[in-house]
């Protein structure tokens, strides 16, 4: 170390800065803790508020994209149905009045349809339109001819009558296994077609359900007879299944 110069030594020497680097680091006290901790405690958090208004418009976007389609008069009934669909499914979610109702939907009326519901509200400016029910009947005038109307009908009455014919069938058949065809079987089970009413077809559906209940009561009464018959087969030591077989060949699977 002699033969160093001062200026060497001085180089080899840590700085000031060095030194502060190098120490080891403060470490806090108890009391510093306890004060830390303290004020974190009453530190106030931050709060995120969403608002009412915000919450049912991210609703609406997810239920609801798009407003609901514009109808521009095209002669083609099915678009004009799946319109008034849309409608009233848009006027259902938002509760809308009938007032509104027909106020919104003017708004959704473009090209043809629009002049003809100008020229419609212009005929009848005496007694204006303010029911959305109403609206429609005067739009299908327009827009859904009579013949589809027609079709449409005879559709839906087709339609029943297959309901009509399923129930009698349903009847029939249950009639037949219960009562063997024996005379407690319903005369003729036949649809009139002069009476396809939803009340006349609830009638239908109740007499099934009837001969359904009667079904199980008697399955059940036929369950409990073999479990007293096989009861007394082993009390006399007799074969269960031959002697079963013997009242009918059916009871045994």
């Amino acid at each position: 170390m002699r033969h160093l110069s001062r200026r060497a030594l001085d180089l080899l020497a840590p700085t000031r800065f060095q030194r502060k680097t190098t120490s080891r680091p403060h470490m806090p006290t108890s009391a510093t803790c306890h004060c830390l901790s303290q004020r974190r405690r009453h530190q106030p958090r931050q709060q995120y508020h969403v608002s009412k208004c915000h919450i049912s418009s991210m609703t609406f976007e997810m239920q609801y994209p798009d407003e609901p389609p514009s109808f521009d008069g095209r002669p083609d009934p099915k678009a004009f149905i799946d319109w008034v669909n849309e409608m009233d499914h848009f006027f259902e979610y938002h509760k809308l009045a009938d007032g509104r109702k027909v106020r919104f939907a003017k708004l959704k009326l473009i090209s043809r349809a629009k002049f003809l519901w100008q020229s419609t509200e212009a005929q009848r400016r005496q007694t204006p339109i303010s029911d959305w029910s109403e609206m429609i009947e005067v739009l299908s005038s327009k827009y859904i001819p009579y013949s589809y109307q027609q079709k449409k009908n005879l559709e839906a009455m087709q339609k029943r009558r297959n309901q009509f014919i399923e129930v009698l069938e349903q009847i029939r058949k249950f009639s037949n296994a219960l009562y063997n065809d024996s005379d407690d079987t319903p005369s003729s089970l036949v649809v009139d077609e002069y009476d396809l009413s939803i009340r006349k077809l609830e009638e239908l559906h109740s007499e099934f359900r009837d001969l359904q209940q009667d079904k199980d009561d008697r399955l059940n009464h036929v369950l409990e007879l073999l479990k007293i018959v096989n009861s007394l087969c082993k009390v006399l030591d007799l074969d269960f299944e031959k002697t079963v077989i013997k009242a009918h060949p059916n009871l045994v699977y």
